[in-house]
C-alpha cells in the first residue's frame, strides 16, 4: 500500500505539472485571441490562482490533508472559477458593445446578469460535495470537504476581485476573426435540429 500511494502520489504531480502548464497556455491564448485585452487574462489569472490559494489554505485549517482524492483540488477550484469568469465576461463584452463604452457602470451591469445563475451553479457544486459528508470513507468525506471549500472561494473571487481587472478594459470595436469564425460556426449548429446526438446521449 504504500509503495502504491506514493507512486499515485508521483504520478499525480507530474500529471498536474503538465495540465497547469498546458492550462495557463491554452486558456491564456484563446482569452487574448477572444477578447484581446491584457487585463482580461491578468485578472483571470490571479483569480484562479489566488481562488485555488485561498482553498488549500482554508482545507489546512481544517485538517484536511491532501490525499489520493484531493490532490487535484488546485485544478478543481481554477476550473469552477474560470467558469463564472467566462460567463461574466461574454456578459460584459456583449453589453460594452451595445453601449460603445467599457468602465465601472457596465462591468456592474454583467454582474447583475450573470450573478443569479452563477450562485446556483455554485450552489449545485457545494450541494454535491456536501452530500460526500456522510460517505462512510475517510477520504471521501475529505474530499467532500475541500470540494465544499472550493464550490464556494472561486463565486467570491470571481465576483470580488475579477470584475476590478474587467473595468480596465474596452470592448473590441471589431471582432477578431477566430471570434467570428468560432461565433458563426456555433450559431449555424445550435439553430438546427440534431436528432441523432440526442439520442446518442
Amino acid at each position: 500500500v504504500p509503495y502504491i500511494t506514493e507512486l499515485i502520489g508521483r504520478y499525480l504531480t507530474r500529471d498536474l505539472r503538465v495540465f497547469s502548464i498546458a492550462a495557463f497556455f491554452v486558456f491564456g491564448v484563446v482569452l487574448f485571441v477572444i477578447f484581446r485585452f491584457f487585463a482580461i487574462l491578468l485578472g483571470t489569472f490571479v483569480a484562479c490562482v489566488n481562488a485555488s490559494c485561498i482553498t488549500l489554505t482554508l482545507a489546512h485549517f481544517l485538517n484536511v490533508p491532501i490525499g489520493p482524492l484531493t490532490a487535484n483540488l488546485s485544478t478543481m477550484v481554477f476550473v469552477f472559477t474560470l467558469s463564472p469568469i467566462v460567463f461574466l465576461t461574454f456578459a460584459w463584452r456583449r453589453i460594452a458593445k451595445e453601449k460603445q463604452e467599457g468602465g465601472w457602470d457596465t462591468v456592474r451591469e454583467a454582474v447583475k446578469v450573470t450573478l443569479l445563475p452563477s450562485f446556483w451553479s455554485m450552489t449545485t457544486e457545494l450541494t454535491g460535495f456536501a452530500s460526500l459528508f456522510f460517505v462512510p470513507a475517510t477520504p471521501m468525506r475529505h474530499l467532500g470537504i475541500a470540494g465544499a471549500i472550493g464550490g464556494v472561494v472561486p463565486f467570491f473571487l470571481a465576483y470580488g476581485l475579477y470584475p476590478w481587472f474587467l473595468q480596465w478594459a474596452r470592448a473590441p470595436k471589431q471582432d477578431s476573426k477566430l471570434y467570428a469564425r468560432i461565433n458563426s460556426g456555433l450559431s449555424s449548429f445550435f439553430s438546427k435540429k440534431h436528432g441523432a446526438i440526442v439520442a446518442g446521449l
